[in-house]
């Protein structure tokens, strides 16, 4: 059983750092960029895009956290349940 715990505890730490570099790194760091250089090249950039991009890039780091801190408390939890 114990072994199973200390399953659950790794797995959910991986998926919260996992999820919160891809949430927080890609999604709402790289992307929002990205949008806004082809928006540039095409001739279409707007002031609200940018605004928008500069908070997404602002609250990344934010939410990237949060997310792995969600991870890191249901691996606590297992492995609270492990030490049983």
């Amino acid at each position: 059983m114990k072994t199973i715990y200390s399953l659950l505890m790794w797995l959910s730490i991986a998926f919260g750092l996992i999820g919160g570099a891809y949430v927080g790194g890609y999604l709402m760091f790289i992307k929002p960029i990205l949008e806004c250089l082809s928006m540039y090249d095409a001739g279409l950039l707007t002031g609200s895009m940018i605004g928008i991009t500069i908070l997404k890039c602002f609250f990344a780091g934010t939410v990237g956290v949060a997310i792995f801190g969600i991870g890191y408390f249901f691996g606590l939890v297992f492995s609270y349940m492990r030490g049983k």
